[in-house]
């Protein structure tokens, strides 16, 4: 029953619909309450319960006595609240279970429910660690504060135990909000609650050594220094002792070494103590990626894991899902983490001189300024510097230099402390490789209407456009314009972010008419994307590029299909083999619809079919062979539909329904007259079953 709360934290407090309740006339009567809530379930002897809290009266006047605040609190909580929260008999009482919302009842479940979720110990999900803030809130102070009956000496005891009890498992949820905080990379929640912490109990040290190393973290040293300096005193006025050996080691660790996130000196001396750190400063906010963000650093983490390819097409947000897995995953690398941003337009490149250059190994001689080692020592030179050190590589743009896929799993043999997160549009088809794709973000689907600003891309386009235009406010139409340019971008961020950037000039409406007129549309001048992430255009001729002369053709070919479509749809139409739809998929051109069908991103179907009409003869064959393939497909169908076989035959056809009147539409268009009335009937009947007579036949 939520509209009746019972709170124990702090003191008491008994609520209807948030109003006060009086119906206790006296503390016993609240603590019995209380002792009774906070087992809810267990059946209680009356004796035992007299006894308890009667100690010294005669059995029968402590059984009375009982009785009687048993009876009145019942009788004016049924009058003031309509409720009853005991079950009582001649010999036993309990309290009803689910009678009441009882808050420590409510702690103990969120902290369960973060216990029993599966996910490494040492990480901080964000998912537990907002109910873990939950079960924080309703922590307001000891247990029954303030209550005390000196008479009672088992009760006492009872109070003393559960105070004690709550109090740590407080000191162990703070203690894991300050450090899950601090693994998603957000110091000053981890800050707020290390200052908890402390002050649950001043004489904790953990606690003010926590508060030390995320200052430290933060970069604000002195504070740091002046932590300890608190913690000496506290313990030398009120313990006469002075910090633990860990306690001061940290001390001088921070007061020798300066801020902790330092970046490597890049000096020859390899032995040299250093933490690398060169990721980019956040720009913007990740949006609508949490889980992702979450699940990646849960891989990194795990220990079997040495190489990640987060994989997906251009523009999805690979490299931004990186830098931010890679920022929160830095304390977790002791030598630190390191961006390598991998030069893909020009061809022939290596892999290591850019690995030095990142991680600040100097190649030249000291004496001529020249390359001190012929190519064949450079692996072993990186490998060197590298070893033994505890680091995070980011490749960022791997697709372009597949070539050298070999050196990657070379480095990985020669140093088992590296780990590797490579982005890319393409696997790296390395045995000890593990894939985390990167799709889309959530956007509405065509006929969805309600909480269209829930979705993720919505949110992102917002965001997004309020950048170039503050004042930018999303009015009913403009959302279902906005919901319709994250639908043609099918989520994919970088379109979006494009569209977005014309919010200043256009309104949304505006935005997603111009987009469908021409992919040029989607382009920006901005100096701090790479070139290729320009335009949707030029992040489109990228994955182009990277493609065999055989994959061009097919994929052109495909891309006449508007709807999902199965592989042997794909054979007939263009030819693709199951190996060459494997290799789209692997490419990011291609994705699964279901598991037995495909699909093409809008946007990308709209570039291959510009590319496909630049060449008219091709074009032409192309859509008269998918105009045959689907019309003759569904005449075929024609007795299935008119038989026992008509369910599914419907299916079917609803399946490629799409397909099959852009095929209508086409061949109307060139007037095959013999192909349409062939299937008119079928398609006229299906129609009719499907309540679609008003479209007339297309």
């Amino acid at each position: 029953m939520e509209n009746l709360r019972l709170s124990f934290f702090g003191g008491f407090r008994a609520e209807q619909d948030r109003r006060p309740l009086k119906v206790f006339e006296s503390d016993k009567s609240r603590l019995l309450l209380a002792y009774l809530a906070c087992e809810d379930g267990r059946l209680h002897r009356r004796e035992s319960l007299a006894g308890l809290f009667w100690p010294e009266k005669s059995d029968d006047q402590a059984h009375h006595s009982l009785s009687q605040a048993i009876y009145t609190f019942q009788k004016r909580l049924q009058a003031q609240a309509g409720a009853s929260l005991l079950e009582s008999g001649a010999q036993e009482v309990c309290f009803r279970p689910g009678a009441a919302w009882v808050d420590v009842k409510a702690f103990d479940g969120l902290i369960q429910e973060c216990v029993s979720h599966s996910h490494p110990s040492n990480w901080g999900c964000h998912a537990c660690l907002e109910r873990l803030e939950e079960a924080a809130g309703l922590y307001q102070g000891d247990f029954l504060a303030g209550y005390n009956l000196p008479d009672c000496q088992e009760l006492e005891e009872w109070l003393r135990l559960q105070r004690e009890h709550y109090r740590l498992k407080m000191v162990q949820v703070t203690g894991w909000l300050s450090q899950g905080w601090e693994n998603l990379g957000e110091l000053e929640r981890a800050l707020a609650h290390a200052r908890r912490l402390a002050a649950i109990d001043l004489f904790d040290e953990s606690a003010h050594r926590r508060i030390m190393q995320v200052l430290w973290r933060m970069g604000r040293r002195p504070e740091a220094l002046a932590q300890y300096a608190l913690c000496q005193q506290i313990l030398r006025d009120e313990l006469g002792v002075e910090p633990e050996a860990e306690t001061a080691a940290l001390y001088e660790q921070i007061k020798s070494e300066g801020s902790l996130e330092r970046v490597s000196p890049y000096k020859d001396d390899s032995s040299a103590k250093w933490m690398l750190s060169n990721l980019p400063a956040l720009l913007a906010p990740l949006v609508g990626r949490q889980a992702e963000l979450e699940r990646l650093c849960q891989v990194l983490l795990e220990a079997s894991c040495r190489l990640v390819t987060v994989l997906g097409a251009g523009g999805v947000g690979k490299t931004s899902l990186a830098l931010e897995a890679g920022r929160r995953m830095a304390q977790h690398f002791e030598d630190g983490v390191c961006l390598v941003e991998l030069d893909t337009q020009q061809a022939g490149l290596s892999l290591l001189p850019m690995i030095a250059r990142a991680v600040g190994l100097d190649l030249r001689s000291s004496t001529s300024g020249q390359l001190r080692s012929s190519k064949a020592d450079l692996f072993e030179q990186v490998c060197a510097y590298l070893q033994e050190r505890q680091i995070l590589l980011i490749l960022d743009g791997f697709e372009g230099l597949l070539h050298e896929t070999g050196q990657v799993s070379r480095l990985l043999q020669a140093l088992p402390t590296l780990r590797i997160m490579a982005t890319s549009r393409l696997r790296l088809s390395l045995a000890s490789e593990q894939i985390f794709l990167v799709q889309g973000l959530s956007f509405p689907a065509e006929n969805a209407v309600e909480n269209l600003d829930g979705y993720a891309a919505v949110q992102f386009f917002s965001e997004a456009a309020r950048r170039h235009n503050p004042d930018f406010v999303l009015n009913e139409e403009d959302l279902k314009s906005v919901a319709a340019i994250c639908r043609i971008n099918q989520g994919l961020p970088l379109g979006i972010l494009l569209a977005a950037a014309w919010a200043n000039v256009l309104t949304p409406g505006q935005i997603i008419t111009a987009i469908q007129s021409s992919l040029d549309f989607l382009a920006v001048d901005w100096h701090d994307l790479p070139d290729r992430q320009h335009s949707l255009r030029g992040t489109f001729d990228h994955s182009w590029r990277l493609l065999k002369e055989s994959e061009r053709s097919i994929f052109l070919r495909l891309a006449v299909l508007r709807g999902s479509f199965t592989s042997e749809r794909a054979l007939q139409v263009a030819g693709a083999s199951l190996e060459n739809l494997k290799s789209l998929i692997e490419q990011s051109l291609l994705q699964h619809a279901t598991l037995d069908r495909f699909r093409i991103h809008d946007l990308l179907r709209q570039y291959a079919q510009e590319k496909l009409a630049a060449s008219p003869d091709e074009n032409m064959e192309v859509y008269l062979r998918y105009s045959q393939i689907f019309l003759e497909a569904l005449a075929a169908r024609e007795k299935r539909l008119k038989s026992a076989e008509q369910p599914d035959a419907l299916l079917e056809i609803d399946q490629e329904y799409t397909d099959i009147t852009a095929a209508w539409g086409w061949a109307v268009g060139n007037g095959l007259v013999e192909l349409l009335e062939n299937a008119v009937e079928a398609l006229r009947y299906y129609q009719l079953l499907r309540g679609l007579s008003k479209e007339g036949v297309v």
